[in-house]
């Protein structure tokens, strides 16, 4: 509806006169623009665009990608269809309204791992669990919401043997994915899939049915964010 609203308004691309969308979480925008949507690819391109695909090829030195997959991945956890659930820096059961629905997610699951950095409530319900490297030990990128790439060198010495992307690129490496564990490999590879540019962009107004208010995480199902939230709305208590 936002984004009805800028085309409306006439605002849409226009510098300083548009509109920003400020997210519950930090680089949520990046994981939109790295592809977490099933619709979307690298740059929030869609995943049938001949350019992307082609780049995709030449890139991931891959002759043919799969078939598109119709079926909602929500709706198989909600099945209790997944068996193996990887929770990557999140906390759904400390974060959700319905503890109940999520606890049953990883009950039903025959084998959860969870990488964070802190013992949240759904790591205690894990059978593994992974020490995640803060982005500040790591490095790495963050997106903002105007979409603009930033990039970051690590400023601690973390604590966990291997980081967080060190870990991925070694569980990776057993299912005979090659991948760095380091963060210029990754900004590498993103560069590489990117749009150039100058594709001119059509846009269309997006029309909606109704209104969705079903709301199932708070905090970003960030257990940092939570933490925040609890003790800044404590010191207003006092």
């Amino acid at each position: 509806e936002l984004f009805n609203l800028a085309m409306i308004t006439g605002k849409l691309g226009k510098t300083a006169n548009g509109l920003i969308s400020l997210k519950e979480k930090n680089n949520a925008q990046g994981i939109f623009d790295m592809g977490i949507c099933p619709t979307l690819g690298v740059g929030a391109v869609g995943i049938k665009d001949k350019d992307l695909v082609a780049r995709m090829k030449k890139v991931w030195k891959v002759k043919s990608l799969p078939k598109e997959v119709n079926e909602s991945q929500f709706e198989r956890l909600e099945k209790g269809k997944l068996k193996n659930v990887f929770i990557f820096g999140e906390d759904p059961l400390g974060c959700t309204d319905d503890k109940v629905k999520v606890a049953g997610w990883l009950t039903v699951a025959d084998f959860v791992v969870v990488s964070d950095y802190f013992m949240t409530d759904t790591a205690m319900q894990a059978d593994l669990v992974l020490p995640a490297s803060f982005p500040i030990e790591s490095g790495g990128t963050f997106t903002n919401t105007q979409k603009v790439i930033q990039g970051f060198e690590p400023a601690f010495k973390r604590g966990a043997e291997l980081s967080s992307l060190e870990q991925l690129a070694a569980l990776m490496k057993h299912l005979d994915i090659k991948q760095k564990g380091n963060p210029e490999a990754v900004m590498s590879e993103i560069v590489k899939l990117l749009p150039a540019g100058d594709k001119e962009e059509k846009f269309v107004f997006r029309n909606t049915d109704g209104t969705n208010t079903y709301r199932l995480f708070s905090h970003g199902c960030d257990y940092i964010v939570k933490r925040f939230d609890e003790e800044f709305d404590k010191e207003f208590d006092h």
